[in-house]
């Protein structure tokens, strides 16, 4: 899951843990360059590109991005259970 958000290609998912846990908006849009410039072959993001997910940020409430995680956790855990099961 934590691969998924971080190189999610709109960087949506990246932005809602962020707003969860609390990250600036300045700290979330360096932490979106580094992991573009992590990326093989990836670009910096077109300024509009920048500006549209930053924008997503700035609409998505701490609530809202806390009760995403949480929807996310329960998925993961859901899916946990039958490989558990598996094993036993």
């Amino acid at each position: 899951m934590a691969r998924q958000i971080v190189f999610q290609r709109n960087n949506q998912g990246l932005a809602i843990t962020c707003r969860a846990i609390g990250l600036d908006r300045a700290a979330f849009q360096a932490l979106v360059r580094m992991i573009r410039k992590a990326r093989p072959k990836a670009a910096e993001p077109p300024a509009e590109a920048m500006a549209s997910l930053l924008e997503f940020y700035d609409g998505v409430s701490q609530e809202a991005a806390n009760l995403t995680v949480a929807k996310w956790r329960r998925q993961v855990s859901l899916m946990e259970v039958p490989a558990a099961r598996a094993q036993a």
